[in-house]
């Protein structure tokens, strides 16, 4: 079997262009600019497990259930997420799908809010159940444990995942995204989260907007709310999805 480093390595082969370089931003802080030192700042929780190849980040998976990679140092408030991505392989069977988690709690501490359907050995699920993941799935796949038809518009990239109906009331999101994502090109999501206001721009479009209903007081909560949440992390669920150039700015 390939080795993790020799897997990202022809994985890498295959996913050029190179990402765009980390340049400086007013405000902006990176949490990973494809260095050693930053990539040893994240943690991985759950199945598989993310490979660094040059400046990017690599999901791959192991068998073993969806993972979470997470950025360990530090719990986020109130702030504007900045990343790049790129789909080797968007469409099709095994197509990429993968996602960003925002204002999660600790995976390392008990799940507060276990669903009896998820894994309980499997700490990734704790983002599922105690944040938000925007979505990053061009095939929109739906969960076949209930099965939901492929298609959705709330499990499609740009999507806060799971928000079932479409709205600007709390508890609704307010989805506008109709971009077709280019195979083997380079990506870029804004994630502005705003005390309970979620927007998401993909490429530079506004692609959802969302509110937290006041009765979903479990998900979400900022380190203010709960010393133990407002964490930022990126999934590996199916397929390669590379990452790039994260960095925030509070």
């Amino acid at each position: 079997m390939l080795t993790g480093i020799a897997l990202a390595r022809r994985l890498g082969a295959h996913l050029m262009p190179e990402p765009p370089l980390a340049t400086p931003e007013p405000g902006f802080t990176y949490l990973f600019d494809g260095s050693d030192a930053q990539f040893a700042n994240w943690q991985m929780a759950g199945g598989g497990f993310f490979s660094r190849f040059d400046r990017t980040m690599i999901t791959q998976q192991d068998g073993r259930g969806i993972g979470l990679l997470f950025y360990k140092p530090q719990r986020f408030e109130n702030f504007i997420l900045r990343l790049d991505f790129l789909l080797p392989h968007p469409r099709g069977v095994n197509n990429d799908n993968s996602g960003v988690f925002v204002r999660f709690r600790d995976p390392r501490l008990p799940d507060p809010a276990p669903d009896p359907v998820d894994p309980p050995n499997n700490a990734a699920f704790v983002a599922v159940h105690t944040g938000f993941e925007i979505q990053i799935d061009e095939e929109a796949r739906g969960d076949m444990r209930f099965g939901e038809p492929d298609g959705s518009f709330f499990a499609r990239t740009g999507a806060v995942y799971k928000i079932k109906t479409l709205g600007t009331a709390p508890g609704q999101q307010n989805y506008q995204n109709h971009a077709n994502l280019a195979a083997r090109q380079w990506h870029r999501y804004e994630i502005e989260v705003n005390n309970q206001d979620y927007i998401v721009r993909l490429n530079g479009q506004e692609a959802t907007r969302f509110r937290r209903s006041a009765i979903d007081t479990v998900r979400g909560n900022p380190p203010s709310v709960d010393p133990n949440s407002g964490f930022i992390g990126l999934q590996t669920h199916t397929g390669n999805v590379a990452f790039a150039n994260v960095r925030i700015k509070t």
